[in-house]
């Protein structure tokens, strides 16, 4: 199979890629002409020889003809799910890796129907995800080839859905904020780095609007408008990071970065945590929509006080004129992404609250047990100190005053060690400081009221003084 530069293939397993490059590599003592493949979901890089591209699986982008067939093979039935998870997960697997982007539209109808009933594995999501990336990327590269017939459906779903009663703003992204990521050198131009320094950043891939659903504050210049298309002036919105990192103290505005070739920054934007809650946004740059072809799929947000139950069918509804097979159940809303984002970390909270609920219980009952056996060694003593006319309340505050004073060093030795533990806690925590004094006051005042309130220790005081 031979391929010429900047023809777009597909690679079993990674989707469209676009070849990038044709070179000339030792191979074995022998020079053999090699493409370089660029995925264009994530910009990762493929070598294959070219006398192999054949047998690794590399094939055309289907049809518009096969993309008809495609989406008819998603609406159809299909033959029963395994119960097998084990032979399930390898069937799956087999049929993602074939290249065959209809055994991937089975793989996708079938984890589907499974979400509906259950939560999927993690493997299982995993597969499913992998599966709407495949189908895809060969959609929106059959049914929409050319960059004009892409901008004029993202023009015309956009006016769709701002002109939908509720909907307050909208716009389209290859990249949702704590999803994937991928990362392209990026300077201004003229400007000289130091070997290991040159700097990067995230691009997102966005068109006009995208800011203003997505709540990200435009600091400085302008959004992206419909009339930053292919035939006018390349334009790049930066975020504040990398505005700062690349002109310091100077206005970005007007600049120009090395980044295809020469684009012009129109806007800086406020930063934002794409890659995790607790981690800063790093350097980021967003390129128009309409000006490049660099994703494989895109993403519709929309910004709407329309109640989220009724939220897809309406928008759904909207854009039937424009694509009658649009997805059934692709909608989520942004608490989501942050819900998928730190349930590891959830998982590991929920682990050391029920760790610390049980060590919790454990001492109260060391605690009564001790002063319980206490005070039962002591019964003759205070049967003495009643007969030299001691009274039940005076003895009770002062066996209270020993438990109190014994709990109250333990309580100080535990608040010392975990002022000292927390750092390890650090990675786990979002918007709350390691050392929050506000966390610290209210441990130490719920486990001052506890030890105030214990009951059983009292009861069992006021049976032996009867």
């Amino acid at each position: 199979m031979e391929l010429s530069i900047g023809q777009k293939v597909a690679y079993p397993g990674q989707g469209v890629c676009m070849v990038e490059a044709i070179e000339k590599r030792e191979i074995g003592g022998n020079l053999i002409n090699c493409y370089l493949l660029r995925v264009i979901g994530d910009n990762s890089r493929i070598l294959i020889p070219a006398p192999n591209a054949g047998s690794v699986g590399i094939r055309s982008v289907i049809s518009t003809s096969q993309c008809k067939r495609l989406i008819k093979r998603l609406a159809d039935d299909f033959s029963e799910v395994s119960t097998d998870w084990k032979s399930r997960s390898r069937e799956f697997t087999e049929k993602l890796q074939s290249g065959d982007v209809f055994e991937a539209a089975d793989v996708l109808k079938k984890l589907t129907f499974l979400s509906h009933g259950k939560k999927l594995s993690f493997r299982e999501q995993t597969l499913l995800e992998k599966a709407k990336h495949l189908i895809l990327s060969e959609i929106t590269n059959a049914e929409y080839s050319t960059q004009e017939k892409r901008n004029v459906y993202f023009d015309e779903a956009l006016r769709l859905v701002q002109n939908t009663p509720g909907v307050e703003a909208s716009g389209l992204t290859d990249v949702l904020p704590l999803e994937h990521d991928r990362s392209w050198s990026v300077s201004g131009v003229g400007q000289v780095w130091e070997r290991g320094h040159y700097p990067t950043a995230f691009v997102r891939i966005v068109s006009n609007g995208y800011f203003k659903a997505m709540g990200i504050p435009v600091l400085a210049g302008r959004d992206f408008t419909e009339h930053d298309a292919a035939h006018s002036e390349q334009v790049i919105i930066l975020n504040d990071t990398l505005a700062r990192k690349l002109w310091p103290g100077q206005n970005p505005i007007g600049q120009m970065v090395t980044q295809d070739g020469g684009r012009r920054v129109v806007g800086v934007v406020g930063d934002v945590r794409h890659l995790k809650v607790e981690e800063e946004s790093g350097s980021e740059m967003y390129l128009p929509i309409r000006q490049t072809t660099d994703f494989s799929a895109v993403e519709l947000v929309v910004r709407t006080s329309l109640p989220e139950g009724t939220l897809a069918n309406t928008i759904r509804t909207a854009l039937k004129p424009l694509d009658p097979n649009i997805g059934s159940s692709e909608f989520r809303n942004v608490q989501q992404l942050v819900d998928k984002a730190t349930s590891p970390r959830r998982f590991v909270v929920m682990m050391l609250t029920g760790f610390s609920i049980f060590a919790l219980i454990l001492a109260a009952l060391g605690i009564y047990a001790v002063i319980s056996y206490s005070v039962q060694q002591r019964t003759q003593e205070i049967g003495i100190r009643m007969a030299l006319g001691a009274s039940a309340t005076s003895l009770r505050r002062r066996i209270m005053f020993q438990t109190l004073r014994l709990a109250s060093i333990g309580l100080l030795i535990g608040l010392g060690a975990s002022l000292i533990m927390t750092r390890s806690l650090r990675a786990l925590l979002f918007g709350v400081d390691a050392h929050d004094p506000a966390s610290f006051i209210g441990t130490l005042r719920a486990a001052t009221s506890y030890l105030f309130h214990q009951k059983p220790v009292l009861v069992r005081l006021s049976l032996i003084l009867a």
